[in-house]
């Protein structure tokens, strides 16, 4: 899980630090990023993550 205000502003900070740690871990299952209110999929490098914002995450909506 990373956390950012807006995704525009770090998209590629947080995105390559998620993807990063998916190739170094065996077993992840969920890849997050919590935002203020942003809400999207992003499939890099066939990873995917998702964009959630922070309302949704702490009530466990759309958490699978």
């Amino acid at each position: 899980i990373q956390v950012a205000y807006s995704i525009e502003a770090a998209e590629d900070r947080e995105i390559k630090s998620l993807i990063s740690f998916a190739e170094k871990t065996e077993g992840i299952q969920k890849l997050i990023i919590v935002t203020n209110e942003e809400e999207r999929a992003i499939v890099k490098n066939g990873v995917t993550i998702e964009v959630l914002p922070a309302y949704k995450f702490l009530l466990g909506t759309d958490i699978g």
